[in-house]
């Protein structure tokens, strides 16, 4: 019994740790998206968890022995909304991960405003005329058989050049 007791004081421990690294969380990834902060308090946040039934998914996670699979997660509904509890739904990890990759936001059809700005291709200097127009980064990406992310890190300057060529944004 002393056991269960004590057991069961360190699951709601690990709870506690849980939502304070939630909330963190959410802040943190609202600033680096460049959205206001979450209008909600940590407290109201807790007891969003609590009546979205976090307690018993937590317990799920535990006796997983932790499988990252199962660990609760904020899921936003629509992946440019900001978080507010309208837009957010409790998920496991991995339903999270499979609904990020699937969303509209990493679709290759996607109607993300970062992937659509028209994508110019320069052969040398940058102020020769530009060779080639492509109306997204992923086209730009595919035609070039790279990876979006390699694309991404010229436009962004973080690399100089791409199989030889300079991009810009239209």
């Amino acid at each position: 019994m002393v056991i269960f007791v004590l057991l069961k004081r360190l699951l709601m421990k690990t709870l506690k740790n849980y939502y304070t690294q939630v909330y963190s969380s959410v802040r943190y990834k609202s600033k680096r998206r460049g959205e206001p902060y979450p209008s909600f308090t940590k407290q109201e946040l807790i007891q969003w968890l609590i009546g979205m039934g976090v307690q018993s998914m937590w317990i799920e996670y535990v006796e997983s022995g932790y499988d990252k699979n199962l660990k609760p997660s904020i899921d936003r509904l629509d992946d440019y909304g900001a978080y507010e509890f309208s837009n957010m739904r409790l998920v496991t990890w991995r339903d999270n991960l499979i609904s990020g990759v699937n969303g509209k936001k990493h679709h290759k059809n996607s109607t993300n405003e970062q992937n659509k700005k028209a994508v110019i291709l320069h052969t040398g200097s940058e102020h020769d005329i530009p060779t080639l127009r492509f109306e997204s980064l992923i086209d730009c990406a595919d035609w070039l058989k790279v990876h979006k992310v390699s694309v991404s890190r010229v436009l962004t300057g973080k690399r100089k050049t791409i199989k030889g060529y300079k991009l810009s944004y239209a």
